[in-house]
């Protein structure tokens, strides 16, 4: 009887209605989350300014086309022109594609930034595909809103101020995302992906985890094809790896490169400060959304409140189906748990490294940005499915779909707004009138202390050079001034004590400075011109 009354035309026209209505909604929120990225995309390309380590990797751009190897300025450590130093974190996958656009003569800063963005295009898409997995294309368009939700620069003293920022933070993210797809049915690609990530970013490490539970999820009981896939992993893994270190060993020298791993080795175990911080890290984390820290706990703990209710209703279904659209359940747990097993990593050792600020949240990003986009395409998904129940919980699946949709358009609208506004610096076009009056100068190199000499160096495409490593009153000086706490009265200090001849004035001074600079420079080894 019920067959007999869903074939009935006044039904079938009903039917065909909710699915009109249905398309027509996703295509309005997918138009939604397209301008939300794209706007994003713009403000982080075209208005953010070039942060100082955003600066660092696009000199080993600079350096690499150059012809002085793949070093950076060696302005953080006081030295010259060195190749592979420890300062340099974001690896090649990132830094050689924005090196061959900007040997084809493109600007160093957009070079990296196109490359960079093309990197957050490929996690979007690969969010999306993990989403669309969990649950169907709603939950594709809500893991698309990952990287949105996190809060990038607000607190962090190293921001990543959007998806044109050339850090690596994003395009290990995309890797591991496209390594957790990939790893079920071809775990030698998957093994390659999280290679390269691992080479973009050495954080991607406590991400791999995350990809073996993939590749274990569906044979660990099958002992001889679980070696193998791990076997197939392993060596696709150590391909980019090797390869990568092989030619440092061939530029440095077995001597240099033996002193090199060491320092990687014992660089996590560097102390900064005597505590992990974890309080005050654990408060970074809370406030890194944009969403109000109480009301963002609220919402996680509804969230968790509803996933766990409706997976104990659909344990006790046979068969489980929680959503029309999607991967078969089996799946979907293991895309769960690896996206969120991603995150738990990359938290787990921020908190655990004391070599690191309490703010700085651009090392737990890559596996957060993960996180949440799992985190919410399994939301939508057990919303739609509640929506779906009968006994009375439609108006409960709708009222989980509207919050969760006010959430996610409101957390849009604050990260635009933000996104939009200055950064440290100012705007990229600020930097650049600087960049500008550093070229009519007619200099090859600047010297300062490290800051904002970094980025404004690569933006007037001369090299940049400690005054602590080799002072000179023949080079001009770059003094910071912009307005951050106690940094401006270093600034206006060095400016007093070593300026001679200033041409220009602001944020940023530019002086020919004084003939004893050495002497001065010298007479303060600390740095602190206090």
């Amino acid at each position: 009887m019920d067959a007999i009354r869903a074939g009935m035309p006044g039904r079938r026209l009903l039917a065909s209605k909710d699915v009109d209505r249905a398309t027509t909604m996703f295509a309005l929120a997918s138009l939604g989350a397209i301008v939300v990225q794209a706007t994003l995309i713009y403000a982080s390309f075209a208005l953010a300014p070039v942060e100082v380590d955003e600066g660092l990797t696009l000199s080993i751009v600079r350096n690499l086309v150059a012809g002085d190897g793949y070093a950076s300025d060696g302005t953080l450590y006081w030295e010259g022109l060195r190749s592979f130093t420890t300062d340099i974190s974001t690896g090649p996958t990132l830094i050689l594609p924005a090196a061959g656009l900007h040997a084809l003569g493109m600007e160093t800063v957009t070079a990296g930034r196109i490359i960079a963005t093309l990197f957050y295009l490929a996690l979007i898409a690969g969010l999306g595909l993990i989403g669309w997995r969990i649950g169907g294309r709603w939950g594709a368009l809500a893991a698309s809103f990952g990287p949105v939700a996190v809060d990038t620069f607000t607190n962090d003293q190293s921001p990543i101020y959007g998806p044109a920022t050339v850090l690596g933070e994003y395009a290990a993210a995309a890797l591991i995302a496209w390594a957790i797809l990939a790893a079920r049915r071809r775990p030698m690609l998957a093994g390659l992906l999280a290679g390269l990530a691992f080479v973009t970013k050495a954080i991607a490490l406590v991400m791999v985890p995350a990809v073996v539970v993939v590749l274990a999820w569906f044979v660990w009981r099958q002992w001889a094809v679980l070696v193998h896939h791990a076997a197939v992993f392993a060596l696709g893994a150590a391909v980019p790896v090797l390869a990568f270190e092989a030619v440092k060993a061939a530029v440095l020298g077995w001597s240099r490169y033996a002193d090199l791993v060491d320092e990687y080795v014992r660089k996590p175990q560097q102390e900064w400060f005597v505590d992990h911080l974890v309080n005050e890290k654990t408060a970074t984390l809370i406030s890194s959304w944009f969403v109000p820290a109480p009301l963002g706990l609220a919402l996680v703990a509804g969230a968790v409140v509803l996933v766990t209710y409706m997976l104990a209703r659909q344990w006790q279904r046979t068969p489980v189906d929680v959503a029309a659209e999607g991967a078969p359940l089996s799946e979907r747990m293991a895309l769960i748990v690896a996206g969120l097993l991603a995150g738990l990593g990359t938290t787990a050792m921020w908190l655990w490294i004391k070599a690191t600020y309490p703010e700085w949240m651009r090392h737990p990003a890559p596996g957060l940005v993960l996180a949440a986009g799992v985190s919410f395409a399994l939301v939508v998904t057990m919303s739609r499915s509640l929506f779906r129940e009968p006994d009375g919980h439609r108006r409960a699946g709708a009222l989980a779909l509207a919050v969760t949709t006010m959430v996610l358009g409101a957390v849009s609208l604050r990260h635009v707004d933000a996104a939009a506004g200055a950064g440290r610096y100012g705007y990229l076009e600020d930097q650049r009138e600087v960049a500008a009056a550093i070229r009519e100068a007619d200099v090859s190199v600047v010297q300062g202390v490290w800051g904002p000499l970094v980025p404004l160096a690569v933006l007037a495409d001369v090299r940049a050079v400690s005054i602590y490593y080799d002072p000179s009153p023949d080079t001009l000086l770059v003094v910071d001034e912009y307005p951050r706490g106690g940094l401006i009265v270093q600034g206006w200090q060095q400016e007093a004590l070593l300026c001679d001849d200033v041409i220009l004035s602001g944020d940023v001074v530019l002086c020919w400075p004084k003939p004893d600079i050495a002497d001065l420079v010298e007479a303060d080894p600390g740095g602190g011109f206090r």
